[in-house]
């Protein structure tokens, strides 16, 4: 067996298995990073659900093309959902966490944010 074919048989789908488990909590660092980068608040996401802001629009073409790479590796979005994004942001963004879960402007607007970012993602 050649080197190339114990690794498509055997190192491929482990890696795979590995990604699909922890692909989401790396996804989560970039996404913390991403919004540590526009210095969130809950004043600013405030403003951001009032003017309907888009998050997509926010990420440079080179982080889009990487997080579409990401997720084509990782095959699925399903994960990426409005609960998981608080899960992700609570830690450190606790009060806009809070925003979201008790402001219901707030939270329709992050689902249509998840939702955009999805379609983009596997588009």
């Amino acid at each position: 067996m050649s080197i190339k074919e114990i690794t498509d048989k055997y190192i491929n789908p482990l890696g795979k298995s590995i990604l699909h488990k922890q692909g989401p909590a790396v996804f989560k660092s970039v996404f913390v990073n991403f919004l540590k980068k526009q210095q969130v608040s809950v004043d600013l996401v405030a403003k951001w659900v009032k003017e309907d802001q888009h998050l997509w629009a926010m990420f440079r073409e080179q982080d889009k093309e990487i997080a579409r790479r990401f997720v084509n590796v990782l095959g699925s979005t399903e994960w990426f959902t409005v609960d998981w994004v608080i899960d992700a942001i609570v830690d450190e963004f606790s009060g806009v966490a809070s925003l979201v879960m008790n402001w219901p402007d707030a939270r329709h607007w992050l689902e249509l944010q998840v939702e955009e970012i999805r379609e983009n993602l596997t588009s």
